[in-house]
């Protein structure tokens, strides 16, 4: 699947299988990447390594986090939309 230039929000993106497959979106597919994560010195960590992660931290278990990251994430993606959602 070609993600080049394409959006993709990624959740648990500090660590383990979520920051691997950010890292992969934008490494190996293209993909712009929108992450999130509770732990936002390891979202920045991420971005530094791959530029074009764009990053929230907060926690999705709280439901005031949750819609602030879609507006965000709709506002990021713009009129092209999120075409892919890794949750």
């Amino acid at each position: 699947m070609n993600l080049q230039d394409k959006f993709a929000l990624v959740t648990g993106a500090s660590s383990g299988i979520g920051r691997e497959i950010a890292r992969q979106l934008v490494r190996d597919r293209g993909a712009i990447v929108l992450a999130t994560a509770r732990r936002e010195s390891r979202l920045r960590e991420l971005q530094q390594e791959c530029p074009s992660v764009r990053f929230l931290a907060g926690d999705l278990a709280e439901p005031e986090f949750r819609e602030r990251l879609w507006a965000w994430a709709v506002a990021e993606a713009g009129s092209s939309g999120i075409d892919l959602l890794v949750y």
